[in-house]
Order: C-alpha cells, then structure tokens, then sequence
C-alpha cells in the first residue's frame, strides 16, 4: 500500500482537500508531516521476501470492483525493484 501511495499521489494531484505529496524514504528522511513514509529499503526488502497473500489479491479484486482501480504492485510485485531498488544496496 505505501508503494501505491507514493506513486498515486503526486504534486499534480495535491488539491485542496486531497491528499499531500507522498514519498518513500529512508528513515532518517521520514517526515510524516511533509509527506514523507517509511523506511524505503525494510520496505523493498520486505517486497522482495513476501509475495502478496491470497487475502491480498482478494482485497484488490474487491477494491477494483468497488472503486474501479487497483493497487498494481500487489499484482506486479516486481515493479517495486523497477522503481526503487537504485535507493537500496
């Protein structure tokens, strides 16, 4: 999910109302109140060793019914090293 949102919501997208700008960092980075999650490189090495769950993949088809869209990386899990991996030894 926080891969998704750091990829949902971008400047553009920052209207009053909505969302901020949302970034995946390292946790020395992490600014919750600018916008900025995580600990980037626990979270692409988690990516890496769990596969998204059954649970999971039912969640984002139940997602995709309800709002019409869906979280990409649960079903392209690879696309996290695409993205991110040059952050991470």
């Amino acid at each position: 999910m926080v891969f998704y949102m750091a990829v949902r919501y971008e400047p553009e997208d920052t209207e009053p109302g909505n969302m901020p700008d949302l970034e995946v960092v390292s946790l020395e980075e992490a600014s919750p109140e600018d916008g900025l999650i995580g600990d980037l490189c626990a979270l692409v090495q988690w990516n890496r060793q769990y596969s998204p769950s059954d649970f999971e993949r039912l969640r984002n088809d139940r997602i995709e019914y309800i709002q019409g869209n869906r979280n990409p990386f649960v079903d392209h899990p690879e696309w996290v090293d695409v993205i991110w991996k040059s952050y991470c030894n």
